[in-house]
């Protein structure tokens, strides 16, 4: 009996298997993009999160987006987040160490303010969490209080230097050293009390030999302290002779 041909095996047309691995490729892709934290709700988590700090999103991307915080009713923080929210670690850095200079610079304002007025608080910032430069007022306390306390002092015996009130000088620079010697109060002690010795009458030495001629005229009383001459020539303030004059 004769051999019955056997059909030919179907040929699977191209358009078929592009169309097949185009659908694996879309199941793919949005299997993955779930699975990412770009993925639909990612920008609502970053509202969310910017919106819990206060502030508002002023740009995202698949990258994440940008939040502005207000620190005070000057100064606004842009905070760098990440598509979940969390905060980005470097921009997070360089937030903390700008707040570290801006809290040295406030207590160096206050210093500055302390020389022309007394100062117990002033404006400051801090870092707080989940990690913000946030606005406060400190009262001074501590290390700045004597910083404080020593700018005033000094302030004051610089008045009186140029007010020509040397002692006061002395007594508010010696005050200033007693808070917490430092080279600028030691300096403002020597300057004080050089001012001092330049404003003071120096008193003749008991021992120094003066003229007569320097005292003629003139009754101990108003001379009003003791003094050397050559004995035996001002009989006048040195009856017996010796050289001493108005010890009476």
């Amino acid at each position: 009996m004769p051999a019955v041909p056997s059909a030919p095996a179907p040929r699977t047309r191209p358009a078929v298997v592009v169309a097949v691995v185009a659908l694996v490729l879309v199941v793919a892709g949005a299997a993955f993009a779930l699975t990412r934290d770009d993925g639909p709700d990612a920008g609502s988590r970053l509202t969310a999160v910017c919106a819990a700090l206060g502030g508002r999103v002023t740009g995202s991307g698949r990258a994440g987006g940008t939040c502005d915080v207000p620190r005070d009713r000057r100064t606004v923080d842009t905070v760098a987040l990440r598509p979940d929210g969390t905060a980005d670690p470097a921009d997070r850095a360089r937030r903390r160490a700008a707040c570290r200079t801006a809290a040295t610079a406030a207590v160096d304002r206050a210093v500055a303010l302390a020389r022309r007025r007394t100062v117990t608080s002033y404006a400051s910032v801090a870092w707080v969490a989940p990690g913000l430069c946030r606005a406060r007022t400190v009262r001074a306390s501590g290390a700045v209080a004597v910083r404080l306390r020593q700018a005033r002092l000094l302030a004051l015996a610089r008045e009186a230097t140029a007010d020509g009130r040397a002692e006061d000088a002395v007594a508010d620079a010696e005050r200033a050293d007693a808070q917490g010697s430092t080279a600028e109060t030691r300096a403002a002690v020597g300057a004080a009390r050089a001012a001092l010795r330049r404003t003071t009458p120096r008193a003749p030495d008991a021992t120094q030999v003066v003229s007569p001629n320097e005292y003629l005229g003139l009754s101990c009383a108003a001379i009003g302290h003791a003094f050397r001459v050559a004995p035996g020539s001002d009989p006048a303030h040195d009856p017996d002779g010796d050289g001493r004059a108005c010890e009476g």
